[in-house]
């Protein structure tokens, strides 16, 4: 969309689930979507009200005619892949096996919690600056959030790279018992 985009960040996300953004909850994207994220995630930490007030600037800004001619020859699609690229780069936390996570002294943890109660966990398990915990991306909070979860004595289950290729050799031969059966009844 024209613009350097920043390290996708939890007060990125933040932010674009507040303005319940379809690019992270879900639904059709448009130009104006697009738009909207790239001025959010454009930004420094604690200056996306600045960003999003500021708005294309109207038909007689330069501004307002960029934005114009990228709603006109940009491909809201081809725009939306390359968003997905960009969260794929950032939001990359540990993949887990889908079970709740009960510590010692029985306190039960679900999977990854929401954006402010990752930021709250960070900040309460490290001590460190909110700014800092607010500039992490999100894969890399949850990775610290799986460490101080497992310092705590929860076995996070993480999944190593042998527990991947099991699964996918478990679904390889789901496919191929699948195939062999539907080959018979024919």
């Amino acid at each position: 969309m024209g613009r350097r985009l920043r390290k996708f960040t939890l007060y990125h996300r933040f932010w674009l689930e507040a303005m319940q953004s379809p690019l992270v909850v879900g639904g059709e994207v448009s130009i104006v979507d697009l738009e909207l994220a790239s001025r959010v995630c454009s930004c420094r930490y604690g200056r996306v009200e600045r960003a999003i007030e500021g708005g294309a600037g109207g038909w007689r800004s330069w501004r307002g005619w960029w934005f114009a001619l990228r709603a006109f020859f940009l491909n809201p699609t081809v725009e939306a892949m390359k968003w997905e690229e960009y969260l794929r780069d950032h939001v990359c936390g540990p993949n887990t096996h889908n079970s709740p996570k009960t510590t010692a002294d029985g306190k039960v943890y679900e999977d990854f919690p929401a954006t402010m109660d990752q930021v709250c966990s960070v900040i309460r398990a490290t001590g460190w600056d909110p700014d800092a915990v607010w500039n992490l991306g999100p894969g890399e909070a949850e990775w610290y959030m799986a460490g101080v979860y497992r310092y705590r004595g929860v076995d996070m289950k993480v999944k190593t790279e042998h527990d991947e290729e099991f699964e996918e050799m478990i679904r390889r031969d789901k496919e191929r018992v699948a195939a062999e059966a539907a080959d018979e009844e024919e």
